[in-house]
């Protein structure tokens, strides 16, 4: 749940940044909340068929955007 909450309020500041300073850091915050949540689908379907996994992992990785 403290995924999903740094993610939206970092999003919602990137939607309000004034300056490139401040876009530029909530999107790296964005940018590693989005890798370490990859991650963290990889090891909870760890032991799914590797085609379900990589299927499953193809979709959280695309919804992101």
């Amino acid at each position: 749940m403290a995924s999903i909450l740094t993610y939206s309020i970092c999003s919602f500041a990137s939607g309000l940044a004034t300056s490139i300073a401040m876009l530029a850091a909530a999107r790296f915050v964005l940018d590693w909340e989005w890798a370490a949540n990859g991650t963290q689908v990889r090891r909870w379907w760890q032991n799914l068929a590797y085609e379900f996994r990589a299927k499953a992992i193809a979709i959280v990785q695309s919804s992101w955007q």
